[in-house]
């Protein structure tokens, strides 16, 4: 068979409009009639000149009707309701298992898991299973355990809601189907989908989860979400985080801006291995000549104090260093070595007396200028060389040769701050 064979419907059920009769389910009293038990009775089936009666034209109407009517409706595509007059029937004795009926609200189907079974699903009869539900059951939870009815757990979706003032069991029928269940509630409790007697698993609040049912227990299928307690706690090994319990988790509000917090500083536990990340105050001992550790760098002002229990860098150390190596050159201390300025020249102008510039100027004080002759000299002359006028920045060459003025070269040493 194919899906191009499928006949024509039935649109309009036959004799609708004409005249006919009801067939009754017992035997007719009149002659020559019809029913459901007997069908057109045997003098039906006689030729009249022997007695017979020929079958009546209402009951032919009557039942071609009744079973058109039947025919247009599943033409439709129509679903039965649970029929309490139909399935009590002595002719019926309760619907076959395998049997489908639909919702008594048209919003889906009862699977019967039974033969011989005549009760109602819509109310809670046994031994009938959800199929094919659409739809979504709300839920307001308070205080107090919430039993869902058969037609509430055989939609799919369970949303709930309200303000929780103690802990709360979702007690759902005994099915073997699967729910999705958001939990939308507030307040600091918690709330369990279960059996009435069975076992089952939480929802998280602000979360939904996907549970199944055995027939017997409910399972969370998919893993918690973990609250934020859990995260900061850190020991739950069952439930997974979320972007915002990650990004507002104690673990990363304890560590330290970018810039620098200090109320604000980055914990760690107390480091095992050599690879394990520790806290200045969480090394056992500072760096001495004999054990390496942690250190700090000194400052400039307290490379120049020489007081400070600390690290310089070689940049720290040449801060204040400073020379020329020529004729006319200096060289200059840093500040930790009192900062002392040797400074040196050689004159060999023949102006006398002559003012000489130091190389660099002296940034405190000049203590003294030496001068040393360096002319070549008869036995018997004598020649003085001296200095006068001294500043920061410049003093007075002066030579005497016997006795009279004159020039003199020679070198010249200073020293100062």
């Amino acid at each position: 068979m194919q899906l191009a064979d499928s006949p024509r419907k039935v649109a309009l059920a036959f004799a609708k409009n004409g005249n006919k009769d009801t067939i009754p389910e017992d035997s007719s009293p009149s002659a020559g009639r019809a029913s459901m038990n007997d069908g057109f009775p045997p003098e039906t089936r006689q030729p009249v000149g022997s007695g017979g009666i020929p079958p009546n034209g209402l009951d032919m109407n009557g039942i071609l009707y009744y079973l058109s009517l039947l025919n247009r409706w599943q033409s439709a595509s129509g679903g039965f309701v649970y029929d309490s007059v139909f399935a009590n029937d002595a002719d019926v004795g309760g619907y076959p298992k395998g049997a489908i009926l639909l919702r008594s609200d048209g919003e889906g189907f009862w699977l019967n898991l039974a033969d011989n079974n005549v009760n109602n699903p819509d109310t809670g009869g046994a031994n009938w299973q959800p199929i094919n539900n659409v739809g979504i059951t709300s839920k307001t939870l308070t205080g107090s355990d919430v039993t869902l009815t058969n037609a509430e757990a055989a939609k799919d979706i369970i949303v709930l809601s309200g303000t929780l003032t103690a802990n709360v069991n979702l007690i759902v029928p005994i099915f073997v189907k699967q729910w999705i269940v958001a939990n939308n509630t507030t307040g600091a409790f918690t709330v369990t989908v279960k059996t009435v007697s069975g076992t089952g698993g939480l929802v998280t609040q602000t979360a939904s989860r996907i549970f199944y049912g055995d027939g017997t227990n409910i399972y969370g299928v998919n893993p918690l979400i973990a609250s934020q307690a859990q995260v900061n706690t850190g020991t739950d090994n069952s439930t997974f985080l979320t972007p915002k319990t990650f990004k507002d988790s104690q673990l990363l509000a304890d560590k330290a801006d970018k810039n620098g917090n200090t109320s604000n500083r980055f914990k760690v536990a107390t480091p095992v291995d050599n690879d394990e990340a520790a806290r200045k105050d969480q090394l056992p001992v500072a760096a001495t000549t004999l054990i390496a550790g942690l250190v700090r760098k000194a400052t400039q002002a307290e490379m120049n104090a020489g007081t400070a229990d600390a690290f310089p860098s070689a940049a720290e150390i040449f801060n204040g260093f400073a020379s020329s190596g020529t004729v006319n050159g200096y060289i200059k201390l840093p500040e930790y070595l009192s900062g002392l300025i040797l400074q040196w020249g050689f004159n060999n102008s023949n102006t006398n007396p002559l003012t000489i510039s130091f190389p660099i100027p002296f940034t405190t004080a000049c203590y003294g200028v030496f001068a040393q002759s360096d002319n070549n000299l008869s036995p018997t002359e004598v020649e003085y060389t001296g200095v006068s006028d001294i500043t920061t920045t410049t003093f007075a060459w002066n030579g005497i040769r016997s006795g009279v003025t004159a020039f003199t070269h020679g070198w010249w040493f200073a020293i100062g701050r």
